[in-house]
């Protein structure tokens, strides 16, 4: 959860699932499994858009999510 985290606050922009497959080896339940840990770990935190088109987005308190990232 934490490698798609990091990637996503790397990102900062709207990435495909394809993208994070490709680059971390997630499968799409992964992804959404992974989101949820998040959210219930962070709370209020974090928070995740998805698109249609099979796609992520993380938007919230950064610096929690830098803090939890560095524990």
């Amino acid at each position: 959860m934490k490698q798609l985290l990091a990637f996503l606050y790397k990102n900062r922009r709207m990435v495909s699932f394809k993208e994070i497959e490709t680059q971390l080896g997630f499968s799409e339940s992964k992804i959404n499994n992974a989101c949820k840990e998040a959210e219930f770990r962070l709370g209020h935190n974090v928070k995740f858009f998805f698109a249609e088109e099979g796609a992520v987005f993380m938007s919230g308190n950064m610096a929690r999510i830098a803090e939890y990232l560095d524990s």
